[in-house]
């Protein structure tokens, strides 16, 4: 059997395996430290957790977790905060109450983020991989970009256990984040290689692998050093991939100044660039600056969707030159979407909904955005196929008529 039909096959039990677990773990969202008197007290509750929707509250006093003192519990002893659990004891003031935590307590923010999303993603990864592997199976830039494909969508699911502190869930997460801007810069290498223009050495994608393992090597350590924490080694080696992977693709741009190929590496850069860029500068960034997100990671990584789509529209292609078409049509309906998009959310925030959360009318906006840009690439695809189907049908009866006659 072919070695991309097994990872195919793996992936989808990693993934079948780690969406199990999503649904059976809901994400607690509870932050606490250890008082003066030993006492654990929550400080700090996500805005997507459990906790918020069951009225925890910042100060509240917990008395046990799973029935058993709080500094039992791996997350509370290791991380500083309570996930993994089934019941929590708290008490607030002289009131005391045990909360079940259950499959059920999932709300609807975390079916859409932690479930619905990173499973259509990786759906549409696989699918995406079955159709390249079927069009170029012997093609190395297929094949390594088959496995980023599997890879992303793994992560994107893994993501969300981390995010609960389960064992498994991390550990996965953890490796498949820190290999994926390798592999993004090794199948750029191969489908550059197949084309026999390759502006950067083979031993630079080599060298990223290793600085990625390093920087894995440090992560498994950071919980012995109080100085630096494990999100901290994870953002902070996103972002230089970031740099390192957007400076090889702005070099490339300039050695392609008179070749048509200079439109293949703006068409890889634009798309690193829209799917990274609201993660970055959203969440990485001000985490690591400032210690606080603009916008949580449940929204910004939603841009991801773009990375595979473009992808696999490079290596299907043998018309590159028509790269530079497909992002101009993309502009122009970009702009086509935004005033519809923000109208639309506007009318919703005044008389809709009164809360007007920031961040759900973000993701609102979002939503409409990205639907009405798909709505018109929809309609310009039919209005090509209809006039192709017209012309044909025109022509026939012009061709009957003549013979009539």
């Amino acid at each position: 059997m072919n070695r991309t039909v097994i990872a195919m096959i793996v992936a989808l039990i990693v993934a079948l395996y780690l969406t199990i677990l999503n649904v059976r773990h809901p994400l607690i969202g509870m932050d606490v430290i250890e008082n003066k008197n030993g006492d654990i007290i929550v400080n700090d509750i996500y805005e997507f957790g459990w906790a918020k929707k069951h009225g925890i509250h910042i100060n509240d006093q917990v008395l046990k977790v799973d029935g058993k003192p709080p500094l039992s519990h791996f997350t509370v002893r290791e991380y500083k905060t309570i996930e993994q659990a089934k019941t929590i004891t708290i008490q607030r003031e002289n009131q005391i109450q045990t909360l079940k935590v259950d499959y059920k307590s999932h709300g609807t923010e975390q079916w859409l983020y932690y479930i619905a999303l990173p499973a259509g993603f990786f759906l549409f990864a696989i699918s995406l991989s079955i159709f390249l592997l079927r069009l170029r199976p012997n093609d190395k830039s297929a094949t390594v970009l088959i496995y980023f494909l599997l890879l992303t969508g793994i992560c994107y699911i893994s993501a969300s256990l981390s995010a609960k502190y389960a064992p498994f869930g991390r550990q996965i997460f953890n490796g498949i984040f820190f290999i994926l801007p390798a592999v993004f810069l090794h199948f750029v290498y191969h489908y550059f290689e197949k084309e026999k223009k390759v502006w950067f050495a083979k031993k630079i994608v080599f060298s990223l692998y290793g600085f990625n393992f390093l920087m894995f090597v440090v992560s498994l350590e950071s919980l012995s050093f109080r100085s630096i924490s494990e999100a901290e080694v994870l953002l902070t080696t996103f972002f230089i991939n970031m740099v390192i992977i957007l400076a090889l693709l702005g070099k490339g741009f300039v050695y392609f100044k008179k070749d048509e190929q200079r439109h293949t590496v703006k068409g890889v850069f634009f798309a690193i660039g829209l799917s990274a860029a609201p993660f970055v500068l959203f969440y990485d960034l001000p985490v690591l600056i400032i210690g606080k997100w603009v916008l949580p990671a449940e929204l910004t990584v939603t841009s991801f969707f773009v990375l595979p789509s473009v992808f696999l529209y490079l290596i299907c292609t043998d018309r590159l030159f028509r790269l530079q078409f497909s992002i101009n049509h993309f502009v122009y309906y970009a702009l086509l979407s935004l005033f519809p998009a923000f109208l639309v959310t506007l009318l919703y925030a005044k008389f809709v909904h009164e809360a007007r959360r920031f961040a759900e009318l973000t993701l609102l906006f979002l939503l409409i955005y990205v639907i009405n840009i798909l709505v018109l690439y929809s309609k310009g695809y039919f209005d090509r196929t209809l006039r192709t189907k017209l012309y044909v049908q025109k022509k026939l009866l012009s061709r009957k008529y003549i013979s009539n006659r």
